[in-house]
């Protein structure tokens, strides 16, 4: 029997705890075949549970010290500032760069700017503009016929009523039909040897609605879809699903850094950040009026006229202030910790002075672990290891069951019941495969997130790179198969046409 190619279609934010009681109705009957005939696995995130580092840990197989990537910020306490090393999402071989013949990668976060590659590549959500996103460039007339968007044209789910919020879900619902039709048009009239596409918005529906009826809709709309890839594609292909980490209903919300202030580990400098809110001068109230005064082709000029350092100091609803424009607010001289969003903290001091930090803060964690806000506190050498560790967080929580932890700095409560979001990211994710291949009705016990590079290089006969932090998960493959049956092979170092071709595709990167 010939191999077949593979399809590998990712979830942001999928969880079989959100599906069950879908399933139950016999709401999702593609996926619920899929589960009886093919192979499931709780996946395990890497933490913190973000798009950011989770995808391109799955599409590397390499945890995030390796990456150098830590969430959707990184916190340079020597350089005294709050950043996110975009180019570093480049550096590192991804799965399919060491795959033969043509291949389309679709909608993958963090792929910004996009590589060239024998084939297509068209970056996604969030972490890419709305320009030359796309390679080759000649694509875009094909993603103009089928109205190919990365966003949505108004964006309501911040501020405004049900009824926008939910002509607003109507938009992502269609993004993501479309996803799945422009794909399946590239698969049909070219050879492809390998597929990946991402669907991502179904994650902001969860957040927004968790399991209302936006959600519920966007499920279905993929159970079909994947029910209608099975059948138009599963002669040439076998099928691989999985996400970048799981969901689960907001119960709690721990602002972890106004938590620190109160305990005397973050101190900042919040002035005319308050001063402008109160003034009604916030993001979300500048947000709300521009889109309803404006429309969608004056915002876009208007977001691009105005500087980036404007923008940063505009501050959020209550005064706060995220990412980038909270390194500004930081007493760095009086401050001994500060915290991303959902989970990693990092230490302020010299390495006598951390180890210090650390034994105090280990004890006052507690604390939140006995009220279950978090679960377990990792150390950074618990959970990353490789060229960039020493630059990631000291120490990293893993969020309670229902608990969002925030990395806002100015929130009035540390503890607070939930906010715009509903739904929020935890480690536990999901994975399936379904094909001639794959066993039938099988759960794997153990799987993570780095596991599947290396499964999926196998699958294709190639050779694993040393540098991968997963293993092949050979109990994917039928017992009777040729990939069950063929040995593990491990490649120690990249060729030197493979090092040419990555040099290659990097250096014609617009960064």
């Amino acid at each position: 029997m010939i191999q077949k190619k593979a399809i590998v279609i990712g979830f942001d934010g999928g969880a079989f705890e959100i599906l069950e009681p879908w399933l139950q109705e016999g709401k999702l009957p593609n996926i619920e075949m899929i589960m009886e005939n093919g192979v499931i696995a709780d996946m395990e995130s890497q933490l913190p549970p973000v798009t950011s580092p989770n995808w391109k840990c799955y599409s590397t197989g390499m945890n995030p010290g390796k990456l150098g990537l830590f969430w959707w910020e990184n916190v340079d306490v020597e350089n005294r500032k709050v950043t996110y090393p975009q180019e570093r999402t480049m550096k590192k071989t991804e799965y399919w760069d060491i795959l033969e013949g043509k291949k389309a990668v679709i909608n993958m976060p963090t792929t910004f700017p996009p590589k060239e590659i024998d084939g297509f590549v068209i970056s996604g959500p969030p972490d890419t503009p709305n320009d030359d996103f796309y390679r080759p460039r000649d694509l875009k007339d094909l993603m103009d016929k089928f109205g190919y968007k990365i966003r949505p044209e108004r964006h309501y789910m911040r501020e405004g009523p049900r009824k926008k919020k939910l002509k607003a879900a109507e938009e992502m619902l269609d993004i993501i039909e479309t996803k799945f039709d422009f794909t399946a048009h590239l698969i049909e009239n070219n050879d492809l040897d390998f597929i990946h596409l991402t669907i991502f918005y179904i994650n902001v529906l969860q957040h927004f609605f968790w399991n209302d009826q936006p959600t519920k809709k966007g499920w279905m709309l993929i159970d079909d879809k994947i029910g209608e890839f099975i059948e138009r594609f599963g002669d040439d292909y076998t099928f691989f699903f999985m996400s970048d980490h799981g969901s689960n209903k907001i119960k709690n919300v721990l602002n972890i850094n106004t938590w620190l202030e109160e305990k005397g580990y973050l101190v900042t400098k919040m002035g005319k950040e308050k001063t402008l809110d109160a003034l009604g001068l916030n993001m979300q109230n500048i947000s709300r009026i521009a889109n309803y005064v404006f429309s969608k082709k004056t915002l876009d000029k208007l977001q691009e006229k105005l500087p980036d350092y404007l923008m940063d100091e505009i501050p959020e609803k209550g005064g706060t202030l995220r990412k980038e424009q909270k390194g500004k607010v930081i007493d760095w001289d009086k401050s001994r910790a500060v915290a991303s969003g959902q989970g990693p903290v990092y230490l302020i001091g010299d390495e006598g002075e951390k180890e210090k930090i650390k034994e105090e803060l280990l004890e006052d964690f507690d604390e939140l672990v006995e009220k279950g806000l978090v679960e377990r506190v990792f150390e950074r050498e618990d959970i990353y290891w490789g060229e960039y560790v020493e630059e990631g967080p000291d120490l990293i929580l893993d969020q309670g069951q229902g608990v969002h932890i925030t990395g806002d700095v100015g929130k009035e409560k540390s503890i607070d019941k939930p906010g715009r979001w509903k739904g929020e990211n935890k480690k536990t994710g999901m994975f399936m495969a379904y094909g001639d291949e794959i066993r039938e009705d099988e759960k794997i016990k153990e799987f993570s997130i780095l596991d599947i590079a290396p499964t999926v290089l196998h699958f294709y006969s190639k050779k694993i790179p040393k540098e991968m932090d997963g293993d092949v998960k050979k109990e994917v493959f039928d017992k009777g198969s040729d990939i069950f049956k063929r040995k593990v092979t491990v490649k120690t170092k990249r060729g030197k046409e493979e090092e040419e071709k990555l040099d290659s595709a990097i250096s014609k990167l617009d960064i």
